[in-house]
């Protein structure tokens, strides 16, 4: 049953989710390519529209990296990349603190969490 799902819901991640990955990775000195971000199938998970997803079987182990930022409509969000046991980056969960769908993810990234002291 799984294997049907993934085949119908499976996608390639959209210019923002590209860019927001890369963020992730390049925080957490992951390199992976950008042939490896084109290439690279997701599975969206029901979340109402937040934005998570995965693209490796196998079960995370840990946060490689996370980031802070506002959506379009001034919510907070938390996007999360997680890595299995041999650190392959497999899980990016995305949670807008009120629990409604992501409008819009930034073009420029920062995390909110850079500028509390100033």
């Amino acid at each position: 049953m799984l294997d049907a799902y993934k085949s119908i819901n499976d996608r390639f991640l959209s210019v923002d989710e590209k860019r927001l990955l890369f963020f992730l990775l390049e925080k957490a000195k992951i390199n992976k390519t950008k042939n490896w971000l084109d290439s690279l199938k997701v599975f969206p998970f029901e979340d109402g529209g937040m934005g998570s997803y995965y693209f490796l079987e196998s079960s995370y182990t840990s946060i490689a990296s996370d980031v802070l930022f506002k959506d379009q409509d001034g919510i907070v969000v938390l996007a999360t990349l997680y890595v299995n046991a041999e650190n392959e980056p497999c899980e990016v969960d995305v949670w807008k603190m009120n629990y409604t769908p992501l409008v819009q993810i930034p073009y420029v990234i920062k995390d909110l969490r850079q500028n509390r002291d100033q």
